[in-house]
């Protein structure tokens, strides 16, 4: 699954809220000072860099070489023995069926919410964090001004994620 970075460091901060907090179960810290710690503990380049560390590392395929339909929102990937299925999360659930059903001929009919954050003992606090909190401009160009964002993204998508975290 391929996700904007800056969405994907929010809510893996708070997937793991605990070990960055110290604190159990509901945090008792305000958004101000959660965002702090956000910006202080979270290896925020870990998304842009995961391909190049898991993927071309260990499997051997360099995605970057192989052009990504932003449109669509999904590739194939064939080398060698390997198939390799990249989906955008932000892809409507029709076309994630049809890129399973593409990569792996089998039917679906539905893809389940298993970890959203609406379903979260956090939400109150993740939805607080994003309204109150805004990202600087170096921090969001850092993240979205790299191949990881460029590949995966057109863009028209990328000034409206500049837009969106400005």
């Amino acid at each position: 699954m391929v996700r904007e970075p800056i969405d994907r460091n929010v809510s893996a901060f708070f997937e793991v809220l605990e070990f960055y907090t110290a604190l159990e179960k509901k945090p008792k810290i305000e958004s101000e000072e959660l965002f702090e710690i956000f910006m202080k503990k979270l290896p925020h380049e870990y998304p842009i860099n995961w391909f190049d560390m898991e993927i071309k590392k260990y499997i051997g395929i360099d995605i970057y070489d192989y052009p990504f339909d932003a449109e669509n929102k999904f590739q194939i990937i064939e080398k060698e023995n390997v198939r390799l299925l990249l989906v955008r999360t932000d892809a409507t659930d029709e076309k994630k069926i049809a890129s399973i059903l593409k990569f792996s001929r089998t039917k679906i009919s539905a893809i389940p919410r298993l970890n959203a954050a609406k379903h979260k003992y956090y939400k109150e606090d993740y939805d607080q964090f994003i309204k109150t909190n805004s990202f600087s401009k170096s921090y969001i160009y850092k993240l979205l001004d790299t191949k990881y964002v460029q590949h995966f993204f057109s863009k028209q998508e990328i000034d409206l994620l500049i837009k969106k975290w400005s």
